[in-house]
């Protein structure tokens, strides 16, 4: 999921993937890198992260988060 949504201009707020199966994901690093337009977030605490070894910069330069969800 490396660079998934990578530079999404028109991104502005997830469906809620609450329920999303991310047992087997290992890399989520700059997912949403430069998605510009993304304002708000489902909420994601209980997604399974168990596997993941990179998420380094997921929202990177994603300036219209809240905040605590600004990663860089």
């Amino acid at each position: 999921m490396n660079y998934l949504f990578s530079k999404c201009i028109n991104l502005k707020s997830l469906p809620d993937i609450s329920k999303l199966n991310t047992s087997k994901i290992e890399n989520m690093g700059n997912m949403f890198d430069l998605c510009n337009s993304l304002i708000s977030l489902p909420d994601i605490s209980k997604l399974n992260t168990k596997n993941i070894y990179q998420i380094k910069c997921i929202f990177n330069k994603c300036k219209y988060l809240p905040n605590q969800m600004y990663f860089q």
